[in-house]
């Protein structure tokens, strides 16, 4: 007896463990048949990710003629005063000095989602010179997620397309009342250094 009351114990948990099928027997036609066809939903779940950064900055040097010159300058014997003079009148003399200007454009060109908040400052002015700029030194520049028609979006907009934004400065570096002479004992044909630009860029706040 035990034995067959196993044996039916397995056979009621093989069918358990059956994939169901359900078969209909007709004897008469026309019949008919249908089965609904189910399908799951899940529901819209979409999220935005950690914030992308990406911006370029670009140096320019609209003038650049900045230098010290040595004094340049013809001497002729002058009979009168029994010397040598320089000729001041030449259209070639120059008395020693700084002459021209240099001009220094930062741009930052903005490509991120959010707005950026870009700092310049002068340092290492070696000789005194004049440096000053054209515009506040710290500025704002808007995100990109901006539109052809100016209209700012967020990342729920994901049909939209924006559009680089940027803000320069320029810094102009001349001669001034105190500038100095330039350090003969380093002086080369080119590339003094007069003075360092620097640049720091950040998130904006909001």
């Amino acid at each position: 007896m035990k034995k067959v009351t196993s044996l039916l114990l397995a056979l009621v948990m093989a069918l358990a463990l059956a994939v169901p099928a359900f078969a209909e027997t007709f004897e008469s036609v026309p019949q008919t048949s249908e089965k609904e066809v189910t399908a799951d939903y899940t529901e819209k779940h979409v999220t935005k990710s950690a914030t992308v950064y990406n911006f370029t900055i670009t140096w320019e040097t609209p003038q650049k003629d900045l230098a010290y010159y040595g004094e340049q300058a013809t001497y002729t014997w002058d009979t009168s005063e029994l010397k040598y003079k320089p000729n001041t009148e030449s259209k070639d003399y120059k008395a020693a000095g700084w002459y021209g200007k240099a001009e220094v454009k930062v741009t930052v060109t903005n490509k991120s989602e959010v707005a950026l908040t870009f700092t310049t400052k002068h340092e290492n002015n070696t000789y005194g010179l004049d440096i000053s700029a054209n515009k506040e030194t710290t500025q704002t520049v808007a995100s990109a997620t901006i539109d052809s028609e100016g209209n700012p979006f967020t990342w729920k907009d994901a049909d939209k397309v924006g559009n680089p934004q940027s803000g320069d400065i320029t810094y102009t570096i001349e001669k001034g009342n105190l500038s100095t002479a330039i350090d003969t004992n380093t002086a080369t044909a080119t590339g003094n250094k007069v003075a360092t630009i620097t640049i720091t860029v950040n998130e904006a706040k909001t």
